[in-house]
């Protein structure tokens, strides 16, 4: 029979057991397991990831989120390690530590989502850049020296540089940002260039150029006499005997020739029909041989007093004067205060061919197939924002 001290050890070893089988049992259902990547490791390097694919720029609020979730989770994590152990319980903390790695490769995802689709935006837009670039290539040199269009266009290559700078990178956000500031920039520059060109095209502008030059034919046909005729455009003064073309030579114009003369000091080349008035041989002019023509005629006074009026020139700016054809040109870029200018040799022989009293006759452009208006058909299809 058993003593009674035997009997007390014997319940008091059968308690421990069940004590101890009961820890094992809370063990087992993870009360203290630590979670894994319980110092959110995992998850801060799927959210390092997914900054590398843009997640800032793309999720910025997501990426927040993702941030205080992980710090969360950790948190928790450590409070349960600092509390004493058979009471730890790490089960809900795992929970939030799951969920916020999950959430962080969710925010990876959708990033490389993101990202890849603009590195697709930014090479398609980029390689559109390209062509119309291209194609807009005409009018933007046409119109180079409008400071408004150069620095646009500058602008437009800069930022498709920078874009395809940012794509090497695997910056694609910013390379799609880039390419569409790109694309604004250049419709900006094609849209005031065709704006400034169009006038070259215009039928109205066309069939007045036209007549005057007709008109001035058939005197010069009538009275056997010379005609000069400047056509802008082509960057051309021909010289017409009896109406009959007897020669052509290239000239340099006003450098902003593009445009009809409207005050003193817009270096345009006015256009109109004028006349000889003055023949200045060397010593005379500081450009050699010249033909002073009477620039401003009545036609040019009635413009400029509307323009006064209306306000679209600068208040003060006379109509301006001495518009000379003359030489020191030849240089193939358009340089003078708004004279027309050909080479030493070609106004020597226009020196002897003219007279005090020649007609001259300046247009835009004659009507013909010329390098501007052949430009505005080729980048038409361009759009403009």
């Amino acid at each position: 029979m058993l003593s009674f001290r035997r009997v007390i050890a014997y319940l008091l070893f059968i308690a421990t057991l069940s004590g101890l089988a009961a820890v094992v049992r809370l063990n087992l259902a993870g009360r203290w397991d630590l979670p894994a990547g319980a110092d959110g490791r995992p998850a801060r390097q799927a959210i390092q990831a997914a900054e590398a694919m843009g997640a800032a720029e793309y999720l910025p609020t997501f990426r927040d989120a993702c941030l205080k979730h992980v710090e969360d989770a950790v948190a928790g994590v450590n409070h349960e390690l600092a509390t004493f152990w058979p009471l730890r319980d790490f089960r809900a903390t795992g929970r939030t530590l799951a969920q916020a790695h999950g959430e962080a490769l969710m925010l990876y995802r959708s990033a490389r989502e993101r990202s890849l689709a603009d590195r697709l935006a930014a090479a398609e837009l980029l390689a559109y850049i390209g062509q119309e670039l291209d194609a807009a290539g005409g009018l933007l040199r046409h119109t180079s020296g409008e400071s408004r269009v150069r620095r646009n266009a500058a602008a437009a290559r800069i930022r498709r540089d920078d874009a395809l700078a940012q794509l090497e990178r695997g910056r694609h956000a910013e390379a799609l940002k880039s390419a569409q500031e790109s694309l604004g920039f250049l419709r900006s520059a094609y849209r005031d260039s065709r704006e400034i060109l169009s006038r070259f095209n215009d039928p109205a502008n066309l069939d007045r150029w036209r007549d005057w030059i007709d008109t001035a034919l058939r005197e010069s046909r009538r009275r056997h006499s010379t005609l000069v005729v400047v056509v802008k455009e082509q960057h051309r003064l021909d010289l017409y005997r009896a109406g009959k073309l007897e020669r052509s030579m290239p000239v340099d114009l006003g450098a902003n020739a593009l445009r009809q003369k409207m005050h003193q000091g817009d270096r345009a080349t006015p256009e109109g029909v004028y006349r000889v008035i003055q023949k200045k041989n060397f010593g005379a002019s500081i450009f050699g041989q010249a033909l002073l023509i009477d620039y401003p005629n009545a036609a040019d006074r009635r413009r400029y007093q509307q323009a006064r009026a209306t306000g679209a020139i600068p208040r003060g700016a006379g109509i301006g004067n001495l518009i000379e054809i003359h030489g020191k040109g030849g240089r193939g870029s358009d340089w003078t205060d708004g004279c027309v200018a050909p080479s030493d040799e070609d106004m020597q022989w226009l020196f002897r061919h003219t007279a005090v009293g020649t007609p001259v006759v300046i247009v835009g452009s004659d009507g013909t197939a010329g390098p501007i208006r052949a430009s505005l058909k080729d980048s038409a299809h361009v759009r403009t924002p």
